[in-house]
Parts: C-alpha cells; structure tokens; sequence
C-alpha cells in the first residue's frame, strides 16, 4: 500500500526527469513518511479527530 501510495505521488511531484539517485531518495523519502502515517493510524494517534473529519461514519450507531 505504501509503495503504491508512493508511486502515486512521485509521478505527479515533477522531479521525474531528475538523475536516478535522486529520483530513488525521493521515493523512499515518500515511502518512509507513508509508511509512518499509516503505524500513526493503526495506533489510533487519530481517532479522536475522525469524528471531527468525518462525522458521517459514525452515524447510525
């Protein structure tokens, strides 16, 4: 999922045409900082602010 999400914002950043070292750099910068928000997420570090962002997925319970 990360790596995927990476490639996604590496192809719209602009620096395609950049050398390959630092194409890579900038890939897995992307790819380590991706990664990082998704142990955020499993950990729970947002779950009091989802009722704030969508507060239409807890309707109905």
């Amino acid at each position: 999922m990360a790596s995927e999400a990476a490639a996604n914002l590496h192809s719209g950043s602009g620096y395609l045409n950049a050398p390959m070292e630092v194409l890579e750099a900038f890939s897995w910068a992307i790819e380590i900082g991706y990664a990082a928000a998704l142990q955020d997420v499993r950990r729970g570090k947002f779950d009091t602010d989802i009722q704030e962002w969508r507060p239409d997925l807890l309707e109905g319970e």
